[in-house]
């Protein structure tokens, strides 16, 4: 299988207890506009490991703050543009 994808390869979505989006990983940060290829063979995998505090962007003055105390749902997304297998 090879994914075709950028910079991130996940998104990370931080959800409170009533299913509406809080937070997302990739806010406020700049990526380069790189598409690359990730090949992967039957039973291989790919790991990658960023670190997030949780914290919530606000675009009005670039600055990050904590969430409030409670529940919440965190969500990955992969993003990939094109998926070739080789079924």
């Amino acid at each position: 299988m090879t994914l075709e994808t950028g910079l991130p390869v996940f998104d990370l979505m931080l959800y409170d207890d009533f299913g509406r989006a809080v937070s997302r990983w990739s806010d406020g940060r700049a990526f380069l506009m790189i598409v690359r290829a990730i090949e992967l063979m039957l039973g291989q995998s790919y790991k990658e490991g960023n670190e997030w505090d949780l914290s919530r962007y606000d675009p009005q003055d670039g600055s990050y703050s904590p969430c409030h105390p409670g529940e919440y749902f965190l969500s990955a997304l992969l993003r990939v543009k094109n998926i070739e297998t080789m079924c």
